[in-house]
């Protein structure tokens, strides 16, 4: 029997647990072994009740999730779940390892705006994926013509073209800023939004160029929260960025044959006294999106 169970892969995912969740249960277990079936009813309707007030956000949070070499956010306020970019490589090793056991963990159910910045695959590769595990509604796709990884993506789900656009879901909107180019990259879905006056850019793989033409546009000044264009490339993080009043910059990075992040881009965040995170060091990075910005991360 050894040898059947060792040719079989199981991969069980179980949400992280509540201590206040177990130790009602333990008050639960005894109350039945006492008989006190009414108190247990009670109990049980306490349970049920606190669990849906715990997956209801009331401060909102932005995670930037350890895909290793790609991007993958999720932002979630009240019940809503979004989720910008899934991270990828030629496998499913990512996916199975690292970005659904993650969102399992915290109980993600369902995923009401998959937004994809661009086509590349470390961007893109896990949504094929993800939409067989989890219910996504709506699929956001930045405007230039699909290229065969989101063609074969939405054959069967509704999606929308965002680039110089605007989503707004309850009071909260997102602010698609980017021009529309043939390049890829440059061709990346670039997010503002204020949250709680929280200003967070969201660069995808936008070049020097999209982002100083961006911020001329928009007149942008400070920002809370950078996530760093193209993992800390040296095509991006441009002098007129990097001299807004910014308090805290992201990479998404993992092993890498490209040299992301690139020193140099590395040393212009330092010298700008700007607190750096990166999910190679500091694994998934989660911002709790109050008036006073709250940072955790898995290890420092």
């Amino acid at each position: 029997s050894s040898l059947l169970f060792n040719k079989i892969n199981i991969i069980i995912n179980v949400p992280k647990i509540n201590i206040i969740i177990v130790i009602a249960y333990y008050i639960l277990l005894l109350l039945f072994v006492r008989k006190s079936i009414k108190r247990s009813y009670v109990l049980i309707i306490i349970i049920i009740v606190y669990s849906a007030i715990t997956s209801y956000k009331i401060y909102p949070e932005i995670t930037f999730i350890n895909v290793n070499q790609g991007d993958s956010t999720l932002l979630r306020f009240k019940d809503k779940n979004i989720l910008i970019d899934t991270g990828g490589s030629n496998s499913d090793y990512i996916y199975k390892n690292m970005l659904y056991p993650y969102l399992k963990s915290i109980g993600v159910k369902k995923i009401d705006y998959l937004i994809l910045t661009h086509g590349d695959s470390d961007h893109i590769g896990n949504a094929k994926y993800l939409i067989n595990d989890i219910k996504v509604k709506k699929i956001i796709l930045n405007s230039f013509n699909n290229n065969e990884l989101e063609n074969e993506l939405i054959k069967n789900i509704t999606y929308k073209n965002y680039s110089k656009n605007i989503l707004k879901i309850d009071n909260i909107k997102l602010y698609f800023l980017n021009d529309i180019y043939e390049d890829e990259n440059n061709d990346s879905l670039v997010i503002y939004t204020n949250i709680n006056n929280n200003k967070i850019l969201l660069l995808g793989d936008a070049t020097k160029k999209e982002e100083i033409k961006i911020i001329n546009e928009y007149n942008l000044k400070d920002l809370n929260i950078l996530k760093v264009g193209h993992h800390g490339s040296k095509t991006s993080t441009s002098d007129k960025l990097i001299n807004l009043n910014i308090d805290n910059a992201v990479i998404s990075v993992g092993t890498n044959r490209y040299g992301h992040p690139n020193n140099e881009v590395l040393d212009k965040i330092n010298d700008n006294k700007i607190k750096l995170y990166m999910t190679s060091v500091n694994g998934t990075i989660k911002f709790i999106l109050k008036d006073k910005l709250k940072v955790y991360t898995c290890h420092n």
